[in-house]
């Protein structure tokens, strides 16, 4: 199957320079490689198990439904990764429903929000991985709001730049992203070496919000002090956070109720943390990697740094997916006088 992907990203990367020619989003199908001209058609003609490969370039998808147990796989979303195919920008939202059970989505620059489901009846998907994408927001329910029973759902090295709203879902891990926003209605869920990126807590804004029964281990906490105190738990019991990072010292979140706290650490600005960090909202241009003059260093449960560096397989550079990547391409203008078109593609393989 590796090799069968290779093969499709190098057509795709073919199709995709030839001169004014359209890009093609191809879907393997056991032997078969279709090739479809819009994502929605796409996902709409593939089947469970195929895999759909989504070359660089823009996509208006208005609202992608995706119904079926399918691995989506785009080129990426990192600048400086996605330098020789571009990236693979999807326009609108995505809407992952009932039937999707044990598919995927990767290397996406989502310029919008990802849902699950369209209303109460066909918002229930199990195990299914988000990873290496940037989304605006995460709704693990078809609004946000709305109790689901989705469970065993993956989200792992995204970056998303808005709340999170889990539905109450079960059995969810969040693993190595990056989120600037507050998270929302989870329950018995685990969130792992994560980074939160928020610049400023408000009055009476809170970064847990019916949050109960939750894990947090090795995370970087960023929520500060607004200028109002630090309201960090708000109708949130139940939870245990073991050896994060927290912005604020101890007495701004402990001691709460229920909510315990063990081997965490407390007090930081961005330079002390970052290597070369400076605020607190998520850019390119930043470094993430932990100093290791940082008192956190090492101070993860496993021995290795809080945030999405730690761990024995940590967080994948320029978050490039798991397909073969396309490093570097020189494709001649012309055909030579013999016919010959000359093309230059190096390709990286990926083992994860």
């Amino acid at each position: 199957m590796k090799k069968s992907i290779f093969i499709i990203s190098i057509l795709c990367i073919v199709f995709s320079f030839k001169p004014y020619a359209q890009k093609k989003i191809s879907v393997q199908s056991g032997n078969n490689t279709s090739f479809y001209a819009t994502v929605d058609s796409a996902v709409l003609n593939a089947q469970n198990g195929d895999i759909v490969y989504i070359p660089g370039g823009s996509y208006v998808i208005s609202s992608l439904s995706i119904n079926k147990g399918v691995q989506i796989f785009g080129a990426g979303h990192y600048p400086d990764s996605t330098a020789a195919t571009g990236q693979t920008i999807l326009t609108g939202d995505v809407r992952i429903l009932s039937g999707a059970d044990n598919g995927s989505i990767s290397g996406c620059n989502i310029l919008g929000n990802v849902f699950f489901g369209t209303n109460v009846g066909d918002q229930t998907v199990n195990n299914f991985g988000i990873s290496r994408c940037k989304m605006n927001s995460l709704h693990i329910s078809h609004d946000g709001q709305a109790t689901t029973n989705s469970s065993n759902i993956y989200i792992s090295e995204n970056v998303i730049l808005g709340n999170v709203f889990g539905g109450n879902c079960i059995n969810t891990l969040y693993k190595k992203n990056i989120i600037n926003g507050l998270l929302h209605a989870h329950s018995a869920s685990v969130f792992e070496n994560n980074i939160m990126l928020i610049s400023g807590g408000a009055c009476y804004v809170y970064f847990l919000n019916s949050v109960n029964g939750c894990i947090f281990d090795n995370n970087i906490l960023s929520f500060a002090n607004g200028g109002c105190g630090v309201f960090f738990f708000n109708n949130s019991v139940g939870n245990i956070f073991n050896n994060n990072l927290f912005r604020e010292v101890e007495a701004s979140y402990f001691p709460n109720g229920t909510n315990l706290q063990f081997n965490n650490f407390f007090g930081f600005v961005a330079s002390d943390v970052f290597n070369g960090g400076t605020g607190f909202i998520f850019s390119y241009n930043e470094d993430y990697h932990m100093l290791p003059t940082c008192v956190a260093h090492n101070g993860g449960t496993d021995g290795t740094d809080p945030g999405i560096y730690g761990t024995s397989d940590p967080y994948k550079e320029g978050a490039v997916p798991a397909n073969p990547h396309i490093r570097t391409k020189n494709i001649a203008g012309a055909t030579n006088a013999q016919g010959d078109l000359s093309i230059d593609i190096k390709v990286a393989a990926q083992a994860e």
